[in-house]
């Protein structure tokens, strides 16, 4: 074998190894957020069910979004996921809430800017069960 085809193999070995971990962290971020999500929403449901009135719905699903909103943004904090408030969004629906943000797990940083970026959201709907 010469030495030009093995450090061509060795190279694209390399290139494949880091595309295989860099799939994986990103999946691995995705998964922790979704937990990090279900686990909020399922403390504010707990937090509306014994103070909210059953006859103001409405009132309700603003005191479970805002209850969410908080214990997402609480959690994040807690776990170490930088989650700028202003880019989760939170709105009332049909007797639920959606929750929608993004972010990017960013694989490869020169001077603190980011070159390579792994785009990543969630968009759920939740429903306020009472």
């Amino acid at each position: 074998m010469r030495v030009r085809t093995f450090v061509n193999r060795v190279v694209w070995l390399v290139v494949l190894a880091y595309a295989g971990y860099a799939v994986l962290a990103a999946g691995s971020s995705y998964l922790q957020v979704r937990s990090l999500v279900d686990q909020a929403v399922d403390e504010a449901s707990k937090r509306v069910r014994t103070t909210a009135a059953p006859t103001q719905p409405g009132a309700a699903l603003q005191e479970f979004a805002a209850d969410t909103r908080t214990a997402l943004l609480l959690g994040a904090r807690r776990v170490g996921f930088d989650l700028p408030p202003q880019k989760l969004l939170i709105e009332s629906r049909d007797g639920g809430i959606r929750v929608r943000f993004h972010w990017s797990y960013v694989l490869w940083t020169v001077a603190d800017e980011a070159v390579l970026a792994f785009p990543l959201w969630i968009d759920r709907t939740y429903t306020l069960k009472t």
